[in-house]
């Protein structure tokens, strides 16, 4: 290829729109009326629907990630330490909230009014870089598409990590791209920047030996010194921001992690013989964070037959897939092209939440904003192919960046708001093909105006698909409602939503375990555990075994608690809660007939092998031993429990309980539980 470049000088904006060159269009007092145009309407529309999305129960109350995020950034400001060893999830955003927190305390308005800010800079950003490649038109209608695209602004409402990624993404692009021949300190910035995003979401890791690669693009081989330093600097820069992380993961928890340990199960949930390629959890896994991933853990322990860190249960899930790859090559390359098709496909794959049910019930003003993914991707494509004369090869970054983040999306699985990082891109392409479009049929070149249409009518169709479980009859999205009604103690509301999702879907396991869930929150005993065996009855998999459990123990029925509970241990053997609550029962029961020592002992020690530092299990493993008339060995496993705890206000509340069951031990009586 050609060494030489175009010239970096500012032209005329007459000319520039008229060419719509690939060089730096200078920037008049239009350009800068424009970008402020863009902004501001980012910015109210965001916040118009920041305040009318105070009527979801999800608002002050988030859940799964989102309530990560809260908890995480909560014991920041607090100075406490959440996580002991390597981080499980990429800990930039709940570092930027825990510094936030700490200067206004916990709060549900601020956070989201800036992630209303990063909206509208990252809509000013695709101004910018658009105006970069395209000129001003292109440029003035990326930027307001950005502005009003409305699954950007349902997710800059969100306490998610979405609205920091793409605007570190996007900084990082212009960096590198607002000029030809961008300096060592543009490349250092840049690199910053996507070092930022992969503390945020790695998997922009993929993208950065991309990036890394333009030098070579823009110099050619012949002056190799050049794009070496330049590519070294972006790269080096990128390494110095992870690297303080990987080192304190070391540090905290012996493993060179770099990042978060949460690479394999996400691995994992997209690729294995049950995934579909888009859903975020798997069969018998709690829903929620925690619980989700001590049960994904706990799998993994009993299927290697002993304790494992968090890496080594990372790396137990990176193996399990690639085993499901080998072992069955036809159905993992139909699921990689199954999640190919979403990831390009006009759906909203929901993650944590429906995005059509809650925008719908809570924020109408989305419903006037009408550009979605499925009318941008026809258009992108006849752009990128139209604006191949101007050179794609000046173009990398763009595609580059976008194509090299699609594949680390793939990879793993597919859903709304992982995409959205390119999103940009495609509106940045989609307005230069609408352009390009009407400079075509203005300038009367028949041909390529008809095939740049029939093209967009054929690709429209093939974008819309079938619905996706749950999309359509909004069943599970009631459900989430009713559990987040039913722990803000709203019991009527909460059961009328159950009550909606049961009658859109009779046989949802879900729908009747929440009910069962807010029956027993009120003390209806009856009605609840019958809510709760059919769920079971409908899905074996459903992990309420151990909320049935203390129903059934809480109305006295013991034997049936213990028939529950070898039940669900069999449904779900990864569950290590479930067969704690089986030891204890049966060391510890007021009932003769339910308790069984030695039963008890034999399946503590069977857990123990794997997990020997297990305090739970430690503990009733000794009452076990109490309950066989074994007082003293009680009390040594009992304090080896003891020594396992730290010194967290939840751990030494279960000092407390183990240290007074030592004493009814050393006094020759064993423990007695309901």
């Amino acid at each position: 290829m050609s060494n030489s470049e175009p010239s970096t000088e500012p032209v005329k904006t007459a000319e520039c729109e008229a060419q719509a060159p690939a060089e730096s269009c200078g920037w008049s007092m239009v350009d800068w009326v424009l970008l402020f145009a863009v902004m501001a309407a980012a910015l109210i529309i965001r916040l118009i629907y920041n305040q009318q999305l105070q009527a979801s129960p999800f608002f002050e109350h988030p859940s799964i990630d989102a309530k990560l995020h809260v908890d995480w950034a909560t014991a920041i400001a607090e100075g406490r330490t959440l996580f002991n060893g390597v981080y499980p999830r990429a800990p930039l955003y709940p570092w930027l909230l825990g510094i936030l927190y700490s200067i206004v305390g916990v709060d549900f308005v601020i956070p989201r009014a800036l992630a209303a800010v990063m909206g509208a800079a990252s809509c000013g950003l695709t101004f910018a870089i658009a105006h970069r490649y395209f000129g001003r038109a292109v440029a003035a209608l990326a930027g307001m598409i950005a502005a009003t695209y409305w699954v950007s602004v349902f997710f800059d409402g969100e306490l998610l990590v979405e609205p920091l990624s793409v605007f570190l993404n996007l900084l990082g692009l212009w960096l590198i791209v607002r000029s030809v021949r961008p300096g060592y300190l543009g490349w250092a910035l840049a690199g910053v920047c996507f070092g930022l995003s992969a503390l945020n979401r790695p998997n922009v890791l993929l993208v950065i030996p991309v990036l890394a690669c333009w030098p070579i693009v823009t110099y050619g081989l012949k002056q190799w010194k050049d794009w070496l330093t330049r590519a070294v600097t972006f790269g080096g820069a990128c390494a110095l921001v992870i690297l303080p992380v990987t080192l304190r993961n070391y540090a905290k928890g012996g493993e060179a992690v770099l990042i978060a340990s949460n690479g394999g199960f996400n691995f994992y949930i997209g690729n294995n013989s049950q995934s579909d390629g888009m859903m975020a959890v798997l069969p018998g896994v709690r829903p929620d964070w925690w619980g989700g991933m001590q049960d994904a853990a706990a799998i993994a322990q009993s299927n290697m037959g002993r304790s494992l860190s968090a890496g080594e249960v990372s790396s137990f899930y990176y193996r399990a897939s690639l085993q499901f790859m080998r072992d069955q090559p036809g159905h993992a390359f139909r699921l990689m092209l199954h999640k190919l098709k979403f990831f390009w496909n006009d759906v909203e794959v929901p993650n944590p939440h429906n995005l059509y049910f809650f925008t719908d019930k809570y924020t109408p003003i989305v419903r006037f904003l009408p550009i979605g993914f499925g009318m941008l991707v026809p258009f992108a494509f006849v752009g990128m192919v139209l604006s191949g004369k101007r050179g794609l090869v000046g173009q990398f970054p763009l595609w580059g960046y976008a194509f090299a983040y699609m594949a680390g999306v793939v990879a793993f699985f597919v859903t709304s708001r992982f995409r959205l990082p390119i999103v940009p891109i495609v509106i940045l392409y989609a307005a230069f093909g609408f352009v390009e479009l009407l400079r075509l049929a203005a300038s009367r070149k028949w041909v390529a105006s008809i095939a740049s249409v029939v093209a967009i009518a054929l690709l429209m169709p093939l974008l819309h698909t079938e619905d996706i479980t749950g999309l359509k009859d909004h069943a599970i999205s009631y459900c989430k409602v009713a559990r987040a009604l039913g722990e803000q103690k709203k019991f009527d509301d909460a059961e009328a939503a159950c009550r909606k999702a049961i009658e859109k879907k009779p046989e949802l396991a879900l729908a009747h375990e929440i009910l069962g869930e807010l029956k027993l929150a009120q003390q209806e005993s009856r009605p609840g555990i019958q809510s709760l065996k059919r769920a079971i009855e409908l899905d074996a998999g459903r992990p309420v075994y151990g909320m049935l459990t203390d129903a059934l123990i809480t109305t006295r029925r013991y034997a049936e608690a213990r028939r529950v509970l070898e039940k669900g241990i069999e449904a779900l053997p990864g569950q290590t809660e479930l067969t704690f609550r089986l030891v204890w029962l049966l060391s510890t029961s007021t009932s003769a007939t339910v308790r069984d020592g030695k039963a008890a002992l034999k399946i503590a020690n069977e857990s123990l092998e794997i997990q020997h530092d297990d305090v739970p299990m430690l503990d009733a493993k000794a009452a076990a031993l109490a309950e066989l008339g074994r007082f003293d060995e009680a009390v040594d496993i009992a304090t080896q429990a003891l020594n396992l705890l730290g010194s967290s206000q939840e751990e030494l509340s279960i000092r407390r309980a183990i240290t007074s069951r030592i004493r009814q031990y050393e006094s020759g009586k064993p423990f007695r539980d309901r």
